[in-house]
């Protein structure tokens, strides 16, 4: 097509279509050079309706979308400059999404997820794909997930560092399928490696293994998993196992333990601020209390294994961090206070000299002045 069948392409069409072509023109294809005609035929260069729409033009039918959509990015020689891989098609059509759509229309299309006229790279703010985005995309269909995720610590994170899972980290954008039970900790291993292999080293991951239970999801939900900072003993152990149970004493020895080292550190933090309110100089043991933290984090994470002399192996490291510094600290105090009290000591002792002094002085001027 020559660069004067473009021009006409876009300000012709755009005379009778100006609300689509204000949106095009903002788009992907327009920038590379795919326009009007190229999805919808016709002819470019007629203000008559009848003769715009003839030589081949076409609306294009929803269910012609994914075929339409892949006349193009399933061409490898068309992809391949742009880095675009060129069998999107066909894994859409083997998803779930795409059997859900031979069933019915109705079903997510390429147009749904990436617009119509607006399709924009995903690294522009406003693109339906863009990272950001993502999740109310998704949540046009998938709702009650979506307001699963928003309550999630995933989504906390997201909004935070911008490194969290969002909906495509975990569903495969154009090969969205269900995971099989039994491989749900490969999946969340993606992120949580040394979680998994805690898992797998446990009980839990034998009976895993075997019976395909309990998975990540049992214990802390799927879209709306939320900060773990101790075992939530009767919500989430008590669902399988009774209150009376071993194994149930077991998670509630981990959590006791855990719960008892984290008001260790927080009982040494106070101890720091009240310290530095003196003031007493406490960079090097701030960075001493975080080392505290990570350990307390490592056994959360080892609270997978459930077993309770690896926690506890961990969990000691961390309070006797704490316990070193509470020591530290308060020798500080008191070497400050015996300090403060010799400066007293010295000080009144210089004041009391200086007393007597103006004292003798009055007593021999006094005399002198009687002689």
């Amino acid at each position: 097509m020559s660069l004067l069948s473009i021009i006409l392409s876009i300000s012709l069409c755009g005379t009778c279509h100006p609300d689509t072509n204000s949106v095009f023109q903002k788009s992907i294809h327009n920038t590379e050079g795919v326009h009007c005609v190229s999805c919808h035929g016709g002819n470019p260069n007629t203000l008559d309706e009848g003769k715009a729409h003839s030589q081949n033009f076409r609306k294009i039918p929803r269910n012609l979308i994914p075929q339409h959509c892949g006349s193009c990015h399933s061409n490898p020689l068309l992809m391949k400059p742009y880095g675009i891989s060129a069998d999107q098609l066909s894994l859409y059509l083997s998803s779930l999404h795409g059997k859900d759509f031979e069933k019915s229309p109705k079903k997510p299309v390429c147009t749904d997820c990436h617009g119509v006229h607006e399709i924009k790279k995903k690294d522009e703010p406003d693109s339906l794909t863009n990272p950001s985005n993502v999740a109310k995309t998704c949540g046009k269909c998938h709702g009650n997930s979506l307001q699963d995720y928003l309550s999630s610590y995933h989504y906390e994170a997201w909004k935070e560092k911008k490194n969290s899972p969002i909906c495509v980290t975990c569903h495969d954008p154009h090969l969205p399928l269900k995971f099989m039970a039994n491989d749900i900790d490969k999946l969340c291993g993606r992120c949580h490696s040394i979680s998994r292999k805690s898992f797998m080293d446990g009980p839990h991951g034998k009976s895993f293994y075997d019976k395909g239970v309990p998975s990540c999801g049992d214990c802390h939900g799927y879209h709306s998993i939320k900060r773990s900072r101790s075992l939530e003993i009767s919500g989430t152990c008590g669902k399988c196992h009774s209150k009376d149970s071993k194994e149930f004493k077991t998670a509630e020895k981990l959590s006791t333990m855990l719960l008892q080292t984290k008001a260790e550190i927080e009982k040494t933090e106070k101890i720091l601020d009240d310290a530095e309110k003196i003031p007493i100089a406490v960079e090097d043991y701030r960075a001493r209390i975080e080392e505290a933290k990570t350990f307390l984090m490592e056994a959360l994470i080892l609270t997978h294994s459930l077993s309770i002399e690896r926690n506890e192996e961990t969990l000691g490291k961390a309070r006797l961090i704490s316990k070193e510094i509470e020591r530290e600290i308060h020798e500080k105090m008191r070497n400050l206070k015996w300090r403060r009290f010799g400066l007293f000591v010295f000080w009144f002792y210089i004041f009391l000299t200086i007393f007597i002094i103006i004292r003798y002085k009055r007593w021999l001027t006094k005399r002198r002045s009687k002689k």
